[in-house]
């Protein structure tokens, strides 16, 4: 088997179905295997799920409890028979054989041990893909300036997405939504940190792949997959998404700069959220403001009741 391809689910499966049918029309340069881990807890969830899976040859897992992105993605490769795994969130779906574009690259590249996908919304447009830098205060600073945001939101310009022809190596991670790896490479690295329950537990995969097993991060132009998330920004699920968010990115920095370092971007994240929200009130995107002036708010509540990594997100 080539390739393992790996959904995590969490009331999405109509999205699902949409994310296989994409998988069974493109993919015709590999085998591959389709593995869906049901995050719900929900047996009439998981019912419509097992249908889905059912039509499109998948095999469904139920672990009747919500493990987070990273804990069932490694239940998932427990399962896994391919010689490599692709990460797929429910809510995209491939514009061409987005899988064998990706395959073939790690095939010819030996040294590489991660690759990821160029992602674009719904409307064709470029979006969130990689991140170039290795994730530190100093790369979350320079990404939340105020000039930064303005230039940015006014020139649509971006530098997480490949415009190019050809692959990129990254010093920083792909996005977790379209990522494949070599599946030695995960076991040999335990999978995805525990700790995490989901957010920045890519970036501490790759942070690990590259420092622990010297191996190489590419952003592959040619495999094109719709990603659909982030096109929604209601200020209703802000706060405890920012809750998530910080504790994944706090685990993150703990393990790789120090618990000092950690706080220090949680005080930077919270100001350049801020930011955002000023930026999107300029622009007249309020929706936007009251997301990212909700997500600000919780940071700073999270800041002050710093506990390490025993900071409750309930």
């Amino acid at each position: 088997m080539d390739v393992s391809v790996i959904l995590v689910n969490y009331f999405t499966s109509s999205l699902c179905r949409d994310a296989l049918a994409s998988i069974r029309e493109k993919s015709k340069g590999v085998s591959y295997e389709v593995i869906i881990v049901d995050n719900s807890n929900d047996s009439e969830e998981f019912a419509r799920l097992s249908v889905v899976a059912k039509e499109f040859g998948a095999l469904a897992i139920d672990p009747k409890d919500n493990l987070g992105f990273g804990k069932a993605n490694n239940l998932g490769a427990e399962k896994a028979t391919g010689k490599y795994l692709f990460l797929l969130n429910t809510d995209t779906y491939l514009i061409n054989d987005a899988i064998t574009a990706l395959f073939d690259f790690l095939e010819r590249t030996p040294d590489a041990g991660i690759a990821g996908a160029n992602l674009y919304t719904k409307e064709g447009m470029p979006t969130h893909s990689f991140d170039k830098e290795e994730l530190s205060v100093s790369s979350a600073k320079k990404g939340g300036s105020f000039w930064y945001l303005l230039k940015r939101a006014l020139t649509k310009k971006r530098n997480d997405f490949n415009f190019g022809d050809d692959p990129i190596e990254l010093d920083g991670c792909v996005v977790g939504a379209a990522l494949m790896i070599r599946k030695s490479l995960f076991d040999e690295l335990g999978g995805f940190d525990k700790e995490i329950f989901m957010y920045a537990e890519e970036s501490l995969l790759c942070y690990r792949c590259i420092h622990e097993r010297h191996m190489r991060i590419f952003n592959v132009p040619s495999s094109k997959i719709v990603h659909l998330e982030g096109q929604s920004f209601s200020a209703d699920g802000a706060s405890r998404r920012a809750r998530y968010w910080a504790r994944g990115n706090c685990r993150y920095f703990t393990f790789v700069f120090g618990e000092k370092e950690a706080r220090r971007f949680i005080a930077v994240s919270k100001r350049s959220y801020g930011r955002k929200a000023f930026v999107c009130s300029l622009l007249f995107k309020k929706d936007q403001a009251r997301y990212y002036r909700a997500f600000s708010k919780e940071l700073g509540a999270f800041e002050a009741s710093w506990s390490g990594s025993q900071v409750s997100l309930d």
